[in-house]
């Protein structure tokens, strides 16, 4: 009997010294697969974002339609756009009435291939204050702001939600997609 009580109290003590050896890995498990989740989480937010683009640097106008504006730039630059190519445009943000800044116009179209051609015919707004840009996740926005701070960046671009930079190493200009700061 003693030898029972001595044998359950040996496992008991084994039990919770390995108990807690096993807890001192766990958190490093964890934040792993939470870095994990969240990169898919970020990847999925992005794809609903895919169709979506953000127009910086239109005035605005009591009243105005933003669809009617959208219809009208993309007719500037020649890209042939119909009401029924827009699924939905707004601006975004909240108005302030001291501003003189215009909010940008966040824009969902119906096809990716709408999108695209005004992705494709943006230059031509080179110069007049105008910017098109793909809606990215406040995580790549992010990332893209803080790689334009490096002094080894030359530029930062995306493409369909990618990150790319084009880096100076070893007196050579190298263009790589990151994923993240320390990519650099």
């Amino acid at each position: 009997m003693e030898f029972l009580e001595t044998r359950i109290v040996d496992l008991e003590s084994n039990k919770e010294s390995s108990t807690a050896n096993n807890l001192e890995f766990v958190p490093d498990d964890i934040n792993n697969k939470m870095d994990e989740i969240d990169l898919a989480l970020d990847d999925l937010e992005q794809y609903s974002r895919r169709n979506c683009l953000r127009f910086f640097g239109i005035k605005e106008a009591s009243n105005e339609k933003a669809d009617d504006i959208i219809l009208k730039l993309a007719n500037d630059i020649g890209v042939d756009l119909t009401l029924d190519d827009i699924e939905r445009s707004h601006r975004v943000g909240r108005k302030f009435d001291n501003s003189t800044k215009p909010r940008p116009i966040i824009v969902k179209f119906c096809s990716y291939r709408k999108r695209n051609d005004i992705i494709k015919s943006r230059r031509r707004l080179k110069g007049s204050g105008k910017f098109i840009h793909e809606d990215l996740t406040y995580k790549r926005q992010i990332l893209m702001n803080q790689l334009r701070q490096k002094t080894a960046v030359l530029a930062v671009w995306s493409i369909d939600g990618r990150i790319f930079a084009s880096i100076k190493k070893n007196g050579k200009e190298i263009t790589q997609r990151v994923l993240s700061i320390n990519d650099i």
